[in-house]
């Protein structure tokens, strides 16, 4: 894999993690309303993962999330054209 991987932080938290090219690539990411309404929608730990007015933030993946995205990625079951994403919250 070329792509560099990259976490999504709200607020102060890593949420997920997922590979682009660069930088400014990932940052569009923020802007994709499916990813912002699944934010919405999912829940951990019996709340939204987001409230939809916490700042959302790219960065480059530490050492530790790079290394989790690249093994749980593996088992991902996504079609071609999709983005792998790795969840760094528990989903519930």
């Amino acid at each position: 894999m070329d792509d560099r991987i990259y976490t999504l932080m709200i607020g102060e938290r890593a949420v997920l993690c997922f590979p682009a090219g660069r930088l400014q690539e990932a940052q569009t990411l923020l802007k994709e309303e499916w990813l912002r309404a699944d934010l919405r929608d999912l829940k951990s730990n019996g709340k939204p993962v987001w409230d939809g007015r916490e700042k959302l933030t790219v960065r480059n993946a530490d050492e530790v999330e790079t290394g989790r995205f690249v093994r749980e990625s593996k088992t991902l079951q996504i079609a071609d054209d999709d983005l792998p994403i790795v969840y760094l919250v528990r989903l519930y």
